[in-house]
């Protein structure tokens, strides 16, 4: 069954292969807001969420100095993410 969505993507970030998995297909919910919130209250594991709109957003462990850390090919937190090759 399908979900009507506002989310174009979901990447995971985890040491663990199968939760990695599981909540990048569990995290495509009603709205980004409702994914973020849920995927923040996960052990173990962080989020980028991107919006059918483009926007990015990203969990607690990826905030910077209480903003949203930039999605940038030079940034070391996201750099494995964003490919200026894709």
């Amino acid at each position: 069954m399908s979900v009507a969505t506002d989310i174009a993507s979901v990447t995971i970030i985890s040491r663990d292969s199968v939760a990695s998995d599981i909540w990048s297909t569990a995290g495509f919910l009603p709205s980004v807001s409702d994914a973020v919130d849920c995927l923040n209250q996960q052990a173990g594991i962080e989020a980028v969420v991107i919006s059918k709109q483009g926007e990015t957003h990203v969990t607690q462990g990826l905030v910077d100095d209480g903003r949203n850390v930039p999605v940038h090919p030079d940034n070391p937190v996201l750099r494995v993410l964003v490919s200026p090759h894709c």
